[in-house]
C-alpha cells in the first residue's frame, strides 16, 4: 500500500472509531411503568403498540412471560431502571414461563419492527433447567435493533437471531454470558447470527462475551455494508468467533480475544471447513462471492490494536493430543490478504499482540472446558456432555449480582494504553473512569493536505446535546450544500449552501432548525452534496 493511501484510510477508520452509537432514537416518548409479575409485560406490550412509548421495568423486578412478546411493526422500546451504585438489586429480568410439558415459548421476543432494549437482563433458563434458543428473533426486513446495557444469560442457540435482510444492529455495553449448548455440537450456540443474510450496519462497542460457545458474530456467505467492532472483550469461545469472511467495509480494533477458538482443530475438522485444510482462526477473511458484484480492490478492512491470548492450560491440552492443533488469531489465507498491497490496498493488519491480560477475577472454568472438549471428540454423537457454564452462585434461575467475574486488569499492563485511541484494550465498562473519558473526551485530528476523495465524516460528539460538529473533505472546488433532515425525510436545517474550495471543512450545528427552535431528541440525517450530483449521507442522534 502506498503511504498516502494507508494514512488516509487509517485516519478515516480512527475518525469512525471516535464515535459512540445511539442508544435512544425516539422523540418525546411517553413512559409507561410496568410492574413485575407473570404476564404483566405481555399485557403492557399488547396495550401500547405504538412507536412513542417506553415501557419501563423496575430494577430488581422479574417479568415472567406467559407467551412470547410480539412486535408486528411498531417500535418496541423496553427499558429497565438505570444502574444505581447505591442499589444492589440486579437489572429488571425478563424470564420465560414454564408450561405443563416443561417447555417454554421461544423466542422470548419476536420482532417485525424496530426494537430498543436497555438495562435489562434476559434469562434463558426456565424452571425445568431447559435453555431457550433465542432471546430476540428478528423476522422482518430493514429492522433497526438497538441493545444497550443488557445481560443475556443461559441461552442455547443464538441470543439474538435475525432471519431478514438489510437490518441494522447496534450492540453497546452488553454482557453475553453462558450461551451454551449442552450437546456435542460445536456450533449451536452464539451471540448474534444474521442467518447468512445481508445487513446494512452491525455495530459492537464495549460489550463482553464470557463462555459463548461458538459464533460471537455470524453472517457467512453474505455481506454487511459496515461492521464496527471496537473495545469488546471475548473470553472462552470454542469455535468461529467471527463466522464471517465477506468483509467489505469494517474495523476490528481495540478488542481482547482471550481463549477464543480454544477447542483447536483436528485434521478432519479442518478438512471439513472448506479452507484447504487450514485452521480457521478466530478472525477470517476470504475472497468475495462473485455474485455480489463488489470489486475486491474496494474492500476496506482494519484489524488493528487487538490482543489475542490462549491460556497455557490449552497449550498443554493440545500437547497431549496429537490430532488437535491450536487455532491462530488469523490464518494463512487472511495473512495473504494483509500482505497483498496491490490487490488489497486497504486491507490492513497492525499492532496486534499476544499478552496475558491477567484479569482481576477471570471465570475459573478452564478445566470444565477441557473436559467438555475431550468428551466432544471422544464421542461426537449429539447427546449431553459436561456443563461448562461459569455460574459460581450455583443457581441458574437467578441473576447473581454483581457478576462474579471482573475483567479489569492492572494499569501497569501494556494493554492499558494499547488502544489506537490510547485507552485500555477490551470493554471499557471494566474501567469506569476510562469509559467516562471515552464518552466525553475523544478528539479527532484533521489532516492539513488536500484530500484525495470527497468524504463526509461522522459528526462529533454523537449522540450530542445540543451541539455537534461535522467535518467533510472536498477533493475539488464546487458548490456545497450540507442539509439536515428528520426521520421523515423533511428538510430540517441547511448548514452550508455556497461555493467552497477543496480541502478540509468543519461546520458547527447548534441543534436548531430553520426557525431557530431547538430540535427534539431523535435521529437525524445530514447530507453533503457537491455541485448537485456527488453526495454522501450519515445518521446522527440528538439525545437530551
Amino acid at each position: 500500500m502506498h503511504s498516502h493511501q494507508k494514512s488516509s484510510f487509517i485516519f478515516a477508520m480512527i475518525l469512525c472509531l471516535s464515535m459512540v452509537m445511539p442508544v435512544v432514537v425516539l422523540a418525546q416518548p411517553n413512559t409507561v411503568v410496568v410492574e413485575p409479575g407473570v404476564g404483566t409485560l405481555n399485557d403492557a406490550v399488547a396495550a401500547n403498540q405504538n412507536s412513542d412509548t417506553i415501557l419501563q421495568l423496575r430494577r430488581g423486578g422479574r417479568y415472567t412471560l406467559n407467551g412470547r412478546l410480539k412486535n408486528d411493526g411498531f417500535t418496541l422500546h423496553i427499558e429497565g431502571e438505570a444502574d444505581d451504585p447505591n442499589n444492589p438489586l440486579p437489572p429488571a429480568t425478563i424470564w420465560p414461563i414454564t408450561k405443563s410439558d416443561g417447555t417454554s415459548d421461544n423466542p422470548l421476543i419476536e420482532m417485525k419492527g424496530d426494537g430498543i432494549f436497555k438495562n435489562i437482563a434476559f434469562l434463558g433458563m426456565n424452571s425445568q433447567l431447559v435453555r431457550m434458543a433465542n432471546a430476540i428473533k428478528v423476522q422482518a426486513d430493514s429492522v433497526r435493533l438497538v441493545v444497550d446495557n443488557c445481560l443475556f444469560e443461559h441461552f442455547r442457540n443464538r441470543a439474538i437471531r435475525a432471519k431478514s435482510n438489510g437490518i441494522d444492529v447496534f450492540l453497546t455495553n452488553n454482557i453475553f454470558r453462558n450461551i451454551l449448548d449442552k450437546t456435542r455440537n460445536w456450533y449451536n450456540a452464539g451471540a448474534l447470527s444474521l442467518d447468512h443474510l445481508p445487513a446494512d450496519t452491525v455495530w459492537y462497542e464495549n460489550n463482553t462475551f464470557v463462555n459463548v460457545q461458538s459464533f460471537v458474530f455470524q453472517v457467512r456467505f453474505n455481506v454487511v455494508n459496515h461492521v464496527h467492532w471496537n473495545h469488546n472483550t471475548v473470553v472462552n469461545n470454542s469455535k468461529n468467533t467471527f463466522h464471517f469472511e465477506q468483509w467489505t467495509d469494517g474495523v476490528v480494533t481495540n478488542n481482547l480475544f482471550i481463549n477464543t477458538q480454544f477447542s483447536g482443530d483436528s485434521d478432519s475438522e479442518r478438512s471439513g471447513q472448506d479452507l484447504d485444510g487450514l485452521a480457521r482462526g478466530s478472525w477470517m477473511i476470504d475472497t468475495l462471492d462473485v455474485a455480489l458484484g463488489i470489486p475486491e480492490a474496494s474492500r476496506k478492512v482494519l484489524l488493528g490494536n487487538n490482543n489475542w491470548y490462549l491460556d497455557p492450560k490449552f497449550i498443554d491440552f493440545y500437547a497431549t493430543n496429537d490430532t488437535v492443533q491450536a487455532q491462530p488469531f488469523f490464518n494463512e489465507t487472511a495473512a495473504a490478504f494483509f500482505a497483498d498491497n496491490v490487490n488489497y490496498p486497504d486491507v490492513i493488519e497492525q499492532n496486534n499482540t499476544q499478552i496475558d491480560p491477567q484479569f482481576t477475577t477471570p471465570p475459573d472454568n478452564i478445566d470444565a472446558i477441557i473436559a467438555w472438549s475431550t468428551e466432544r471428540r471422544m464421542n461426537p454423537v449429539p447427546n449431553e456432555v459436561t456443563e461448562w457454564a461459569w455460574d459460581p452462585d450455583g443457581d441458574p434461575l437467578t441473576i447473581g449480582w454483581p457478576l462474579s467475574e471482573d475483567l479489569s486488569y492492572a494499569s501497569s499492563s501494556p494493554l492499558y494504553t494499547a488502544g489506537s485511541d490510547g485507552f485500555p484494550l477490551g470493554d471499557l465498562n471494566w474501567f469506569p473512569d476510562k469509559k467516562a473519558e471515552f464518552v466525553t473526551s475523544v478528539e479527532t485530528e484533521t489532516p492539513s493536505s488536500i484530500p484525495s476523495a470527497f468524504e463526509l465524516s461522522q459528526n462529533y460528539p454523537n449522540p450530542f446535546n445540543p451541539e455537534t460538529s461535522i467535518q467533510y473533505a472536498l477533493k475539488k472546488n464546487g458548490h456545497v450544500t450540507l442539509t439536515v433532515f428528520n426521520v421523515l425525510g423533511q428538510k430540517f436545517a441547511t448548514l452550508v449552501d455556497q461555493k467552497q474550495q477543496a480541502g478540509q471543512h468543519s461546520v458547527h450545528w447548534d441543534g436548531r432548525d430553520q426557525r431557530g427552535e431547538l430540535a427534539p431528541s431523535g435521529v437525524y440525517f445530514y447530507k453533503l452534496a457537491l455541485d448537485g450530483f456527488q453526495s454522501q449521507t450519515r445518521k446522527m442522534v440528538l439525545m437530551k
